[in-house]
């Protein structure tokens, strides 16, 4: 089942993590992103936001090495994964902000050396 496929996707996320393999850390979440924008059953997210998952996966593997935290966006991945697929609405919504916030995190992390002293 597709929630099924959900929890197996969390699993092999948090994997990735935790063996600091962020080449399949980055699969795994495309994985995660496809499974997402498909489960909202609305052609236009899933166009819309298969092109923005596309370029901030780029942006994320080029800065994760020296910004990010593996351990950390694995769990942000993986819990948002876990409570989309029990049907969790307050849960999806409380992991989805914070993944944004770990994403922000990251982003602010890497603009932050260019701007002004």
């Amino acid at each position: 089942s597709q929630r099924a496929a959900m929890l197996e996707l969390a699993a092999a996320t948090e994997k990735s993590a935790a063996a600091g393999d962020g080449d399949e850390f980055l699969q795994a979440t495309r994985r995660n992103h496809a499974a997402l924008e498909e489960a909202s059953g609305n052609e236009l997210i899933q166009s819309v936001m298969s092109l923005v998952h596309a370029r901030s996966r780029r942006f994320w593997y080029i800065h994760y090495e020296r910004w990010g935290d593996l351990g950390a966006a694995g769990a942000a991945h993986a819990n948002l994964m876990r409570s989309v697929s029990l049907g969790n609405e307050a849960a999806a919504i409380e992991n989805a902000d914070r993944l944004v916030d770990y994403l922000e995190q990251f982003c602010r992390a890497t603009i932050e050396p260019y701007g002004k002293k």
